[in-house]
């Protein structure tokens, strides 16, 4: 039977039950939805849903103004190019629950579709393709193989890929028929590029974002990371010298908070990271005609001793190499915000604006609802020259953390949860209290008219008098079949009865052991 007939039996049998013990239907069914509730089994497919938000991907790519001077060792201009936007959508699809371990399992797809900014800009980037060949064959190379990379340069490849529209290096992909020929040519390093094994390379489809998420739904621990890809760490951090937290998944993926004050340290899993990032409050938040808690990302959340990789990074950026399956990517905060100034010191261009490129979180204390984020992050590559460098017109190049792209991704939860949850907060005079501040969620002085009052109180009594009826009803259909079976049942026993006396009332192939005088 599926769930949504055992829904509408549950509650028929609801009205049926609560007319019989003398409570109003309203109250039992509230009753067992509370009970419900509070075993966590009426949240746990609440899981299987995606969050009911608006999702935007802006993103501003950055294009290298000098790129000859920079080969030859000066630094690079970096000029910020027109902001482009995608509209993101994710799904979340084969989802399952386990009762034993009070979890819920679901795959999730990610989609982008172009909504507005000029997608043919073309900028001079790091060529990130040419980085993965020219390590793979001029680094530690034995014979000849480093002179595919001098092909390559021959080509038009390099360190710097000029001209690339933003539309090929995002969406598209630029051509990569002749990577692909290099590495036939070479097979000891087939395998090991597999993004280059084929006729485009293209930024968004080959960041690896997780696939399959398993959360706890209970209670206690609602929304926590307990697998994810069906692993139960987060094994690129692990190494042996390595504390077992750093490889812990830190609470939620973002979506789920509870009993969240203005004391509250949050810790979420950032897929762009790859690593725990962590969020202090900031102030309160009246934007939404409620009031909200307003938290800021911690300048500690990027880098640190638990992300230390091979490659020794100043504070304020992460090398997500090992999650992002070799790829040479850093990530850190927009125009190094909040970092190390060496990075922003080796660069022209740059900024520092922390009302604009600083990622905050907009939570609802009362329900724990995340109304509002935005994650403010960039991408940068980690380029270095090969250690066979011949030929290749880079011999002064400085190895430099050179910007791609930074971006913002929006989360706005939709115009009908925003006006319920602001009718549940105005209408319910619930009070909020943390240690330093009281809120009293009746919004900006607005008062609820004795119209309005009448009006709810109105549509509900109707409610209430047809679900009563209904519950009547319901009630006397079950005692009339209950006495109609009963009286069939009399009936047709009575009937057995007598037929077993006169001996005709057994089976034909069966001899009767009971004969009549």
């Amino acid at each position: 039977m599926n769930e949504q007939i055992m829904a509408k039996l549950f509650v028929l049998l609801a009205l049926a039950v609560a007319s019989a013990v003398g409570t109003t239907p309203q109250e039992f069914i509230g009753q067992i939805r509370a009970a419900h509730e509070s075993s966590a089994h009426g949240n746990q497919f609440l899981l299987c849903s995606e969050m009911p938000a608006v999702r935007t991907l802006e993103v501003n790519f950055f294009s290298v103004t000098n790129p000859a001077q920079f080969l030859s060792g000066a630094k690079p201009n970096l000029q910020e190019m027109q902001t482009v936007i995608f509209n993101e959508i994710r799904q979340r699809v084969n989802c399952s629950a386990n009762v034993a371990d009070m979890s819920i399992n679901f795959g999730q797809n990610r989609y982008w579709s172009h909504k507005s900014g000029d997608l043919t800009q073309r900028v001079n980037a790091a060529n990130i393709p040419f980085q993965r060949v020219g390590h793979a064959l001029c680094n530690d190379a034995v014979g000849g193989v480093c002179s595919s990379a001098s092909q390559l340069y021959q080509q038009g490849e390099g360190y710097i890929k000029e001209g690339a529209t933003i539309n090929e290096l995002l969406i598209n992909g630029v051509d990569t028929t002749n990577y692909k020929n290099v590495i036939t040519a070479n097979p000891q390093i087939k395998g090991d590029l597999p993004e280059l094994e084929r006729d485009s390379f293209a930024i968004l489809s080959q960041l690896h974002y997780p696939k399959r998420l398993t959360l706890n739904s209970d209670s206690d621990s609602y929304g926590k990371i307990m697998l994810m890809d069906d692993q139960s760490e987060m094994l690129w951090w692990k190494t042996e010298s390595s504390l077992p937290i750093c490889s812990q998944f830190p609470g939620t993926n973002g979506e789920y908070y509870d009993k969240v004050t203005e004391q509250s340290v949050l810790h979420y899993y950032s897929d762009d990271l790859c690593a725990a990032a962590v969020l202090k409050f900031d102030s309160i938040d009246n934007s939404h005609g409620f009031p909200a808690l307003k938290f800021v990302a911690y300048p500690e959340s990027i880098g640190g001793s638990c992300y230390a990789t091979s490659v020794n990074l100043p504070f304020g950026a992460v090398d997500v190499k090992g999650c992002q399956r070799g790829l040479p990517f850093v990530m850190s905060n927009p125009h190094f915000h909040d970092s190390d100034a060496s990075y922003r010191a080796a660069l022209e261009g740059m900024s520092a604006d922390a009302t604009k490129y600083q990622t905050y979180f907009i939570i609802e204390p009362v329900t724990g609802m995340l109304v509002e984020y935005s994650q403010k992050y960039q991408l940068n590559v980690n380029l270095q020259k090969f250690k066979q460098n011949d030929n290749l017109n880079a011999g002064a190049m400085p190895d430099t953390i050179l910007p791609v792209y930074w971006f913002d991704k929006k989360y706005m939860l939709d115009d009908t949860h925003i006006d319920a949850l602001k009718s549940m907060l105005t209408g319910s005079g619930t009070t909020t209290t943390t240690t330093t501040t009281t809120i009293t969620p009746i919004g900006d002085g607005e008062q609820v008219s004795s119209e309005q009052l009448r009006t709810v109180e109105e549509k509900l009594s109707s409610i209430s008098y047809q679900l009563t009826v209904v519950s009547a009803a319901v009630f006397t259909f079950i005692v009339l079949t209950v006495v109609i079976l009963s009286g069939f049942s009399l009936i047709q026993f009575r009937h057995n009865k007598k037929l077993i006396r006169r001996g005709d009332g057994l089976p034909q192939y069966v001899e009767n052991p009971y004969p009549t005088k």
